[in-house]
């Protein structure tokens, strides 16, 4: 498990519109935004839904989340366990 990776941005959606930037140029794909909820992360190409329409079984086979504040930050990104080691790597390999 690494550490979590912490965007911060003075501008409206800042924050949000760093994070989600780092982890596509790095192969992953990012949930669709709702308000006060975390945005899940997968490694690959998936269409992730909004959290509430998520199940819990889908919400538990994420790789990780993007929380925070979305609108005004900051928002950290927290992988999980359950991340293969590709998706571990592009990240560590990669880091700002």
């Amino acid at each position: 498990m690494i550490n979590p990776i912490v965007f911060h941005d003075d501008e409206e959606f800042g924050a949000s519109r760093k994070a989600v930037s780092f982890l596509e140029s790095r192969g992953f794909s990012v949930g669709r935004n709702q308000a006060h909820s975390p945005r899940g992360i997968l490694f690959g190409a998936y269409d992730i839904q909004k959290w509430r329409n998520l199940r819990p079984r889908e919400r538990e086979a994420l790789h990780g989340e993007l929380a925070g504040d979305m609108r005004n930050g900051p928002v950290t990104i927290q992988m999980r366990e359950n991340a293969p080691a590709e998706a571990m790597a592009a990240l560590l390999n990669n880091q700002r």
